[in-house]
């Protein structure tokens, strides 16, 4: 098969296709390249005519000349009427590849910098209780082992060590332990953060499933930069 012959074939099969084949087609092109940006360098390049979002229009012109090949006032009117409803149908198709693209881009990079945050928590956390864990150990031998020291020495070292483990400290301690350690609810409260992330994640991803499966047939609309990046926040 020749070029030409590929490409009158290819016309052709685009002059039957619906605008919801129509967008399917235009998702299709767009993630044929690594990112949004690398789309619209190489959209650029290309003759009007030829762009994803324009050829369509000449294509339900074909369609409509097809349906109504006559040259009287009705059947014009009748063209004009079907190009210009299949080309709002494509219109509104394609600003919904484009909302949901930009959404989900928005919600991404923004999970994104959240979940480095919690990350960031999670480290402190980790620090937190290893201190803890250290200086109670600390305060023990100073409490039991430690006797040269004074008492007011001791009591000094354990309000220090007490400041950064957040522990209650008792004036005046009758044979036990000087002070408690406060129990560990910041990483509960930093689980909590963490699901109610991964929660908005998911039911975003769930609405961009949605929007594939009622409006293009279970087809991915996303850009490939998008899909990839939504991958890597689901896997963290």
């Amino acid at each position: 098969m020749t070029t030409n012959t590929a490409i009158k074939h290819l016309e052709e099969i685009e002059t039957h296709l619906t605008p919801k084949e129509q967008a399917i087609r235009l998702a299709d092109e767009t993630r044929k390249y690594p990112g949004m940006v690398t789309c619209m360098k190489a959209l650029v390049k290309l003759p009007y005519r030829e762009l994803p979002v324009i050829r369509p229009f000449y294509a339900f012109e074909k369609q409509a000349a097809e349906r109504h090949p006559g040259h009287g006032p009705e059947d014009i009117r009748a063209r004009h009427r079907l190009t210009h409803k299949l080309w709002r149908e494509f219109h509104k198709l394609k600003l919904l590849i484009r909302d949901v693209n930009l959404a989900m881009r928005q919600k991404v990079e923004s999970l994104g910098l959240q979940v480095a945050l919690q990350l960031s928590a999670f480290h402190a956390l980790m620090l937190q209780d290893g201190f803890a864990y250290t200086s109670t150990h600390a305060a023990a031998l100073l409490a039991t082992q430690n006797q040269r020291r004074t008492k007011k020495e001791r009591e000094a070292v354990l309000k220090q060590l007490a400041a950064f483990t957040e522990a209650d400290i008792d004036e005046a301690p009758p044979d036990c332990l000087p002070f408690q350690i406060a129990a560990p609810s910041p990483l509960e409260e930093w689980s909590q953060e963490t699901t109610a992330l991964l929660k908005d994640f998911y039911a975003h991803r769930a609405a961009v499933e949605l929007v594939q499966a009622q409006h293009f047939d279970g087809h991915p609309i996303l850009f490939m930069d998008s899909s990839s990046s939504t991958s890597q926040t689901q896997i963290l």
